[in-house]
């Protein structure tokens, strides 16, 4: 997984995005941000 690579559901719809990646070695899991607790600032921001 890219950095800020999305995580999308089973019908495309965007979901999350990667905060922090998985280790090479799997002993560190990926962090995901839920877009949903930021959709009020992130439409602040792009003035939808």
């Amino acid at each position: 997984t890219d950095s800020a690579s999305g995580l999308v559901d089973s019908n495309g719809v965007l979901i999350g995005f990667t905060s922090r990646l998985a280790s090479c070695d799997n002993t560190k899991p990926g962090l995901f941000v839920k877009v949903l607790s930021y959709v009020d600032w992130i439409q602040e921001k792009v003035q939808v």
